[in-house]
């Protein structure tokens, strides 16, 4: 399945400050996207506290420095709303701790199509990216 509407949250270029949203044609605002995930949720509610449960008793990611490393490239996949959402520990443009990045696609996209789409559509990030390996997928909402 090829996603009709595509965004990547992140650094777009290594050293520029900041993380944001972007569509396919530049910078988008995430209230004019209608996300179903705030931009609080983006910058790192979908890839924190995975294996632990949240206050929601929902599943998420679990890496904070007492616990573990976050590692990079590893990955959570999440569904809310009719969207994907693929989200990693992400330090290739920003080096600094907790630093993440995420692929959101509309429609329920698998890991694979989810790595083909961010390829496709935003190839200079993904080029940047060592191997993403899944170490969450959780359908139920996160964040």
């Amino acid at each position: 399945m090829k996603p009709t509407k595509i965004y990547f949250h992140g650094v777009l270029r290594p050293g520029e400050a900041g993380h944001y949203l972007y569509s396919t044609t530049g910078y988008a605002h995430p209230d004019a996207v209608r996300l179903p995930w705030s931009i609080y949720d983006l910058d790192g509610g979908l890839v924190w506290n995975a294996g632990a449960l949240n206050v929601r008793g929902l599943s998420c990611w679990r890496s904070r420095p007492t616990l573990g490393p976050s590692v990079q490239g590893h990955a959570a996949l999440r569904y809310k709303g009719g969207w994907t959402a693929l989200a990693w520990h992400d330090y290739t443009g920003d080096e600094r701790g907790g630093s993440n990045s995420a692929v959101l696609a509309e429609g329920t996209l698998g890991f694979q199509e989810m790595l083909d789409a961010f390829a496709r559509h935003f190839t200079t990030q993904f080029e940047r990216q060592p191997q993403m390996v899944l170490r969450h997928e959780d359908p139920r909402p996160c964040g």
